[in-house]
């Protein structure tokens, strides 16, 4: 869980070009920056990540 959340934290912060702390997470630089397109576009799907004991983690941003 701490380390969905700290994808979250990333992509919040991941505007323009993802942080060197998210390409780490997610394991390449192109994954990155598709995780962080898809997070930043209020319209787009959220992003959803599996956790241990079929729990999920979703974060994207929300139109109100």
């Amino acid at each position: 869980l701490s380390e969905a959340q700290e994808v979250g934290q990333e992509l919040n912060m991941s505007w323009q070009v993802p942080t060197p702390r998210l390409i780490e997470l997610i394991g390449s630089e192109e994954r990155a920056a598709e995780f962080a397109n898809i997070f930043n576009d209020k319209w787009s799907d959220a992003i959803a990540i599996e956790l241990i004991g079929n729990s999920w983690f979703f974060c994207g941003l929300a139109s109100e």
